[in-house]
């Protein structure tokens, strides 16, 4: 697959995903978001890169209403119950290490 080819959907049994080689990533990711925002029932659209052993991927998933609350309440229990301090919480770029509270058993 050339950087000029469509983004096409990879074939998978679970969720609809569109996976391409790594090209100049701005570019990808926006074609893989506007592909996958052409999909029936989809509201946002979840990407990442995934590593591979000949070249990374950019894979990018259409997600409906039902997914996306899903993938919202998922997000909100990393949420700490109160702010943690900044050094509890280191970042490299915008990743920052997001510690989970205790949990008791």
């Amino acid at each position: 697959m050339t950087p000029q080819d469509p983004v096409a959907p990879a074939a998978s049994q679970g969720a609809q995903t569109f996976a391409t080689p790594i090209i100049k990533v701005t570019e990808q990711v926006g074609q893989h978001v506007l592909t996958a925002l052409d999909q029936p029932d989809t509201v946002a659209v979840l990407s990442t890169i995934v590593p591979g052993v000949q070249a990374d991927r950019v894979v990018s998933i259409p997600l409906s209403s039902a997914e996306l609350s899903q993938v919202q309440v998922l997000l909100q229990e990393l949420v700490p119950p109160e702010p943690l301090e900044e050094a509890d919480m280191p970042c490299v770029g915008f990743h920052c290490d997001m510690k989970r509270p205790e949990q008791s058993d």
